[in-house]
């Protein structure tokens, strides 16, 4: 038979059901600003009717319903757009360190306001050619041992630069290896945490949500995978469970459980690797970008200063060249004009100690018997004459810039195709994760009309039990 009494407890069970929607509702509108949060429901569902069923279950016209219950207040999430969006983040990461490092080489070999190597080749060129007009001139030819002292010391600072850039991301490198390793160590912290609650039916919303945060933050850093495993048999139908996280397309995990294993990076002897527990990785992502432009052959900055020594060395063995076969004032042969290495002619380019003894020492005259004859300078000129077409000097480093050029603009568009893709897989997990204000006033109205109805529903049952305890039976007192 029904108790008497029963009418107030569904009730009571509506008010605590639509109290915690209310509170939950709050939650949300909390922490509407909240980086990470994760937008909250709460799963409401009818408690089990009476009678239940069985042999002694009494025989009414049918099962009455007992009113309702907050099963569990769960985070609104997508893992398959969490995956998507972790992707294009890697992606971004990648090209955006990419074009950082392409736009440092090429603020160093800048040449828009003529004060790099085009620049110095110009004035350089400029003083040769005024030096095949007056070749006798002393302080012209002052000014070509002046203007070439600032081609080598142009070619030095390029190649010191581009060096010292180098060396520079190493800290870079070490700073996103210990961000790494850091974070994975509170992934791992954070995973041992939500396994000591979940077996027990909580669900640790606000834990969930520091976790992906910080696998966000690392996927920036490489392309990775995530992986949920169960906390065990008591753990409710919405728990998120614990990460194995693992570089994208390698075996080998980075956390997996509540152990962290380190981010390395290796030499193999001339080139440095990405190690994890000791086995080799290559993700996508910034991380990956430091490496490849610190520590390989393929590295910008190598391949620059590798065009930079092939221009020094083509550009002083063809002037020593030229220079050799002209005549100095005194009709004696000329030297070398300029001494270097073959191996780094950028970084060991300079005059040879006869031009820096004397002036003199310049083979100007094509005709060791003409005093009067420039024609070895109109030479010389010639070889960095900035409107001769392919295959000289200028030609050789406009190439160079050019490609880095071409590289950039290459960047800049890897780097705009990924923030559009990654912000579109933004937009469509805020759809579904983030809060929605409007959403959440007309739930607060929702559950608040269904609250002050279980209230009424609530007075009407006590109305009930007042009539038949108090004004009942009383007949003939």
């Amino acid at each position: 038979m029904r108790s008497t009494f029963q009418g107030l407890e569904t009730s009571l069970r509506a008010l605590h059901a639509q109290q915690a929607a209310l509170q939950t509702t709050g939650q949300n509108v909390a922490n509407a600003n909240t980086a990470g949060y994760t937008r909250q429901r709460a799963n409401l569902q009818a408690t089990s009717p009476y009678p239940s069923g069985g042999m002694n279950s009494p025989q009414i016209a049918g099962t009455i319903g007992t009113g309702v219950e907050a099963s569990s207040i769960e985070r609104i999430r997508d893992q398959y757009l969490d995956a998507q969006y972790r992707s294009g983040e890697a992606q971004v990461g990648y090209a955006d360190m990419e074009s950082s490092i392409l736009k440092t080489v090429e603020a160093i070999m800048n040449d828009q306001e003529g004060t790099g190597l085009s620049g110095a080749m110009d004035e350089f060129w400029s003083s040769l050619q005024d030096l095949s007009i007056n070749p006798n001139d002393e302080g012209i030819k002052t000014v070509v041992r002046e203007k070439a002292v600032s081609l080598t010391d142009t070619f030095h600072y390029l190649n010191s630069a581009l060096t010292t850039a180098q060396k520079d991301l190493q800290a870079e490198v070490d700073g996103a290896k210990d961000d790494i390793n850091s974070i994975a160590a509170q992934i791992a912290d954070l995973n041992q945490k939500i396994g000591e609650l979940e077996p027990s039916g909580y669900l640790p919303n606000d834990l969930y949500d520091q976790r992906d945060l910080l696998v966000d933050k690392l996927s920036s850093y490489m392309d990775i995978k995530v992986e949920c495993t169960s906390s065990g048999s008591g753990a409710n139908r919405a728990a998120a469970g614990i990460y194995t996280i693992k570089v994208a397309g390698n075996s080998e995990a980075l956390v997996q459980g509540n152990i962290a294993n380190k981010v390395e990076t290796v030499s193999n002897g001339s080139e440095l690797e990405i190690q994890v527990n000791g086995t080799t990785v290559s993700p996508t992502g910034s991380f990956q970008s430091l490496i490849h432009n610190f520590g390989t052959d393929q590295s910008i900055y190598k391949t620059t200063i590798d065009q930079l020594d092939q221009l020094a060395l083509t550009l002083a063995t063809e002037f020593n060249n030229i220079h050799g076969n002209g005549y100095k004032q005194d009709g004696e042969k000329g030297s070398d004009f300029f001494m270097f290495s073959s191996e780094n002619a950028s970084s060991t380019i300079t005059l040879s100690d006869d031009i820096m003894k004397s002036t003199d020492n310049i083979a100007v005259g094509a005709d060791g018997n003409k005093k009067s004859d420039g024609g070895n300078a109109a030479k010389l000129a010639e070889l960095l004459n900035p409107n001769v077409g392919n295959g000289t000097i200028r030609s050789a480093y406009s190439e160079i810039i050019g490609e880095i050029g071409v590289k950039i603009q290459n960047a800049n568009r890897l780097k705009e195709n990924s923030e559009n893709v990654r912000d579109l897989l933004s937009t469509k997990r805020d759809s579904v994760s983030s809060v929605s204000l409007d959403e959440e006033m007309t739930n607060m109205i929702k559950f608040q009309h269904a609250y002050n109805a279980a209230a009424r529903s609530m007075t009407v049952m006590d109305e009930m039990l007042d009539r038949i305890i108090n004004n009942m039976g009383v007949v003939g007192r």
